[in-house]
């Protein structure tokens, strides 16, 4: 008898709409929010996941800029996006919508939450070691209290964000 191998399933996500939506549709729409990024609006589209489920999803930065990251989501709308277990380690989410993102059991760790809307995210298990936590609103204390690493959270400029997540605990 031959034992034939399970295909590996592609990943894949669920847009706005309810549309199911591949690994290379991803690519093509983070191409386009590069380009806008680059140009400074001029051309390429700004990035807007609003919505969207992205369960599992790599958004780790391939390409890194002379910081040492790259602001691959910058400006970009993930509100109410579902994020659970994505991996958005050393990426920098300045200026980028969180609000009522669900980022359970995401990795965060080395990433940059600088001027990032975070009203109503969860972090339940969220790993936060090293993150740079800056943002202009702040999440419901009882979801980042149950975040990872908490202690390890950094700041550049204000430390104000950082002191409610550490009394969180």
């Amino acid at each position: 008898s031959t034992v034939r191998a399970e295909e590996k399933k592609e990943w894949t996500w669920i847009d706005r709409n309810s549309k199911t939506r591949t690994l290379k549709d991803l690519q093509e729409i983070l191409s386009y929010h590069g380009e806008w990024e680059s140009t400074r609006g001029q051309s390429g589209k700004l990035l807007n996941l609003s919505h969207a489920k992205l369960n599992k999803v790599d958004l780790r930065p391939r390409y890194y800029n002379s910081m040492g990251l790259t602001p691959l989501l910058m400006d970009a709308n993930l509100s109410h996006t579902i994020l659970w277990e994505a991996d958005l380690s050393h990426s920098g989410l300045f200026s980028t919508d969180l609000s009522y993102a669900d980022l359970m059991w995401a990795k965060l760790n080395d990433a940059y939450l600088v001027n990032t809307e975070l009203k109503g995210a969860s972090f339940i298990g969220a790993d936060l070691q090293g993150t740079v936590f800056e943002p202009i609103s702040l999440p419901n204390i009882r979801w980042i209290a149950r975040a990872r690493n908490l202690e390890y959270l950094r700041y550049f400029r204000t430390p104000d964000a950082l002191s409610f997540a550490m009394n969180s605990e």
